[in-house]
């Protein structure tokens, strides 16, 4: 083979072992490579191992603590379930404790009040454990009697406190020969001390029996009307007069009235609370509903009589409680005295 012929060859071979060794310097390289990833893998899995190793280390530290903040928040939670309770249990005592002083300031006992110029009974039902109504009768003098009836507004203590305040009030300013409208300004002077600053008001129904002329003299403040039921000839009347609610007007205006009791007359007093009542179609029981409870057992005493109207009341509301303090006064005129007043 001459040179002309062999350089072709030869050129030939020489690209492949420059190919070869490219290839080869390649597969070095791609080793090297392999080999360094290999590494940065391994050492990235280590790190990871470790990571995981130390953060499972610290979620048992934190389901630990978890545990225990779990287990003090229980003690604490049965701890203050405790302490409600007993405060509950305390305050409950207290209140049925208030409830029996307030029922001590009702004309309970009929052995204090016990005439045989007239004859009462009274109904008082709060809508909580205690209430903000007031009922009461007051001597006056040997032949005179008041009797008072009263709303404090809002519920609960605050107003249970200030209807022992209107009781004392009234006692305090009630007096012989006293017109009922001085005994209404003279208690709203009294309120406006202590009523004003607090945001409370009483409405009140006032009214003073003479025994020996068989006379009534009244006031409204601001309160329902008192329903006068003439047995003589069996229809109710409603007594109402000028005036404003206690506690809240220092030039309160008081107006007031007389009629002559005949015998077998009855006086109903009442709060809002008895006739404010509805029943499940939504209806309102209402003062024409009470007057004709009123007309259908004024035939009876007034023990039965305020326990007819008791029931009647119960029964259109469904039994329900009330949301409203109840309270009604009956006082059945029967004759004057024959003893005269010194």
């Amino acid at each position: 083979m001459d040179k002309q012929q062999a350089l072709p060859w030869l050129v030939g071979l020489l690209a492949l072992n420059i190919t070869l060794g490219g290839i080869s310097i390649w597969q070095e390289k791609a080793k090297e490579k392999d080999s360094e990833e290999s590494f940065e893998y391994r050492r990235f899995l280590k790190t990871l191992r470790n990571y995981l190793s130390h953060h499972q280390v610290a979620d048992q530290k934190l389901q630990q603590y978890y545990q225990e903040l779990k287990d003090l928040l229980e003690q604490k939670e049965k701890e203050t379930a405790s302490l409600l309770a007993s405060i509950n249990l305390n305050l409950t005592e207290q209140l049925e404790m208030a409830r029996k002083v307030q029922i001590s300031f009702m004309p309970l006992s009929k052995s204090m009040i016990q005439r045989s110029e007239f004859r009462w009974a009274f109904w008082y039902q709060p809508a909580e454990t205690i209430g903000g109504d007031l009922l009461d009768i007051i001597r006056v003098g040997r032949n005179g009697y008041a009797f008072v009836v009263a709303d404090v507004s809002g519920h609960g203590i605050p107003s249970a406190l200030l209807t022992s305040m209107t009781k004392v009030a009234f006692i305090n300013h009630s007096a012989w020969g006293k017109d009922t409208t001085q005994v209404c300004s003279d208690v709203n002077k009294n309120f406006l001390k202590t009523l004003l600053d607090v945001g409370f008001y009483v409405t009140a129904f006032y009214a003073f029996l003479n025994l020996e002329k068989g006379i009534l003299q009244y006031t409204s403040a601001g309160h329902m009307p008192l329903l006068y039921y003439r047995a003589k000839n069996h229809t109710i009347e409603q007594l109402h007069t000028k005036g404003t609610i206690l506690g809240i007007f220092p030039d309160a205006v008081f107006e007031s009235k007389i009629i002559h009791l005949e015998p077998h007359d009855k006086l109903f007093l009442f709060t809002d609370g008895l006739v404010e009542i509805q029943n499940k179609e939504g209806q309102w029981f209402g003062v024409e509903n009470l007057e004709k409870v009123i007309l259908h057992h004024a035939h009876l005493s007034p023990d039965r009589c305020v326990d007819a109207i008791r029931q009647e009341v119960i029964r259109f509301g469904w039994g329900e409680k009330p949301i409203d303090d109840q309270a009604l006064l009956c006082v059945e005129f029967l004759h004057k005295t024959k003893e005269i007043h010194i």
